[in-house]
């Protein structure tokens, strides 16, 4: 098999032998007969034998002999351009590139429209790293296949090799010009033009393709989506379009004109082509809540659009099987909404999935809180401060549980241990705290209650409630000192002020006078607190009853 490859390629080869492989031919004319003969010269043969030979010792891998009769050739006829291409190839094998060079620029020059040359001489300046001369090389196998596609694609890669970028789009322009627009020729060109930092002739080479091809939808898409970056609406919205007339039962070309509607001010729009994009089979309810979740801003989702949000929302949940992966989500806007009692079975539904997320857990325990569920809340609360021991909301509404059932003690070991957590950000410090000032007054230890108290209204000064309590808690106190009372008298004076008309504040206004033996200031606050008071609250008869005794 190796001996035919080789007599075809020697045959090949001595039919493409030019001019300056062969000695002239004499030829020989009788003037009388007009006979012609024709003599070969004796150099032609052997010349033609040697490169038969040369070509031999090659293909045996003799490479040194080859070299040598190649040398011969060329010391008989130096303008023999086989032999030329023939000891370049050897010698770029052999490394010496330089050589190499000089031979492949021999050929090149004796054969001009000769591509093979060319082509060795384009892996020689490869090898020399010498891109510009590749890219000039390949301009001139260009010029000599114009017809060839590959040769435009090879010539555009060399000048990108030669950092020549423009050239190189200038190469697939003449590649467009000759064939038409194509998408392998369009889209290298973007890729070219946006590494010039030229995004708008980069988008330009992709309208031409979504303009060529409109049925390529995928074309318009990025045209589309790229005009939307730039917000020039005005340009996107035809791509889209054409989408949508190419592929109207395509759900995401609706989620991407609800996205078109949205930013150019049309919201009633942008809402109905989402519900009709989330009306396709081929999203699942989990595809559709992540739409919406990322669709609008948290602004826009809780507060803007909120009835259009939640009414969506409410309508995928009611079509849509239960699934633990948009739980969360569907909880929250209930949550939001203040529908805890709706809330409460998508968390459990989630947390029998995955109960390892501390927020989910916070969820539960806030919404058992909101509807009163004290049993569950406790139990749920128990589980909550075992699986997240750091956190501090499940030890509050332990402590709070247990103030509750009157079982102080317990209440403020959960509360020390909030405290010792520490209160992040001031969370849940000034609840705690205030519970914690009941929980030591309630234990009898008013002492530890005053500075609790105290810290609370440090963060909350105008807590008329707790100032109402504090004030009364001192007057109460057997043995209060005058400073205490008139402490007391202070606070509680401040909560009357505020609410003129509180028959609780009135009651305890009148009655720290009463323990400060200001009977006779304190009798008109009794009476209005005794009028304001729709109960008849046995405390305040027995308050005014006192008061009037010691007029």
């Amino acid at each position: 098999m190796r001996r035919t490859v080789f007599y075809v390629f020697a045959a090949a080869l001595l039919g493409c032998i030019p001019a300056g492989c062969r000695s002239q031919r004499t030829t020989a004319a009788t003037e009388t007969g007009r006979q012609k003969a024709t003599e070969v010269d004796e150099a032609t043969l052997q010349l033609e034998g040697l490169l038969i030979e040369a070509k031999m010792q090659q293909e045996a891998g003799n490479d040194k002999q080859a070299l040598e009769l190649y040398k011969k050739i060329l010391t008989q006829d130096n303008r023999c351009a086989a032999a030329h291409y023939e000891t370049a190839a050897m010698l770029l094998q052999a490394g010496a590139l330089d050589s190499a060079l000089y031979h492949g620029h021999r050929a090149n020059e004796l054969e001009t429209g000769n591509v093979w040359y060319k082509l060795l001489l384009t892996n020689i300046y490869g090898h020399r790293y010498d891109h510009k001369a590749v890219a000039a090389m390949w301009e001139e196998i260009v010029a000599v296949q114009p017809d060839r596609r590959e040769n435009y694609y090879q010539l555009s890669d060399a000048y990108l090799q030669a950092g020549d970028a423009e050239n190189a789009i200038d190469a697939l322009n003449r590649a467009e010009r000759r064939w038409g627009v194509s998408e392998a020729v369009s889209l290298q060109k973007q890729k070219l033009w946006e590494a010039l930092g030229k995004p708008q002739q980069a988008l330009h080479e992709v309208e031409n393709l979504a303009r060529s091809m409109p049925e390529e939808t995928r074309f318009s898409a990025i045209v589309a989506e790229a005009y939307m970056k730039q917000k020039d609406y005005r340009h996107a919205k035809p791509y889209y379009d054409n989408i949508a007339r190419q592929r109207p039962d395509d759900e995401f070309i609706h989620i991407s004109l609800a996205n078109y509607y949205k930013l150019t001010g049309e919201p009633q729009r942008a809402m109905e082509e989402l519900a009709t994009g989330f009306r396709h089979p081929k999203l699942s309810c989990t595809d559709k809540m992540q739409i919406l979740s990322t669709f609008y801003s948290t602004e826009e989702f809780y507060k803007t659009y909120a009835p259009e949000t939640y009414a969506l929302v409410d309508t995928l949940v009611r079509y849509c099987e239960d699934s633990s992966s948009y739980a969360m989500f569907y909880a929250d806007v209930l949550m939001r909404r203040e529908r805890y009692e709706e809330a409460l079975p998508w968390i459990r539904l989630y947390l029998r999935h995955d109960s390892s997320r501390y927020e989910a857990w916070e969820a539960l325990l806030i919404c058992e809180s909101m509807t009163q569920d004290s049993n569950r809340l406790a139990h749920d609360a128990a589980l909550a401060s075992e699986l997240f021991p750091f956190h501090l909301l499940p030890h509050y509404l332990l402590a709070l549980d247990a103030h509750g059932r009157h079982e102080y003690t317990t209440a403020l070991t959960h509360l020390e241990r909030c405290r010792k957590l520490g209160f992040r950000n001031g969370y849940l410090e000034a609840e705690c705290y205030g519970l914690m000032a009941e929980c030591h007054y309630r234990a009898g230890e008013p002492e530890k209650a005053w500075p609790c108290f105290d810290r609370y209204l440090e963060l909350h000064p105008d807590d008329m409630g707790i100032l109402n309590n504090y004030a009364y808690y001192l007057s109460e106190m057997p043995g209060a000192s005058p400073a205490q009372l008139v402490h007391a008298e202070q606070m509680s004076r401040r909560t009357i002020e505020a609410e003129p008309k509180n028959a609780t504040f009135l009651d305890t206004y009148a009655w720290i006078l009463h323990r400060m033996g200001r009977d006779h200031d304190a009798l008109p606050y009794m009476r209005r607190a005794v009028e304001n008071d729709p109960q008849h609250s046995e405390t305040l008869l027995h308050h005014y009853r006192t008061i009037l005794e010691n007029q």
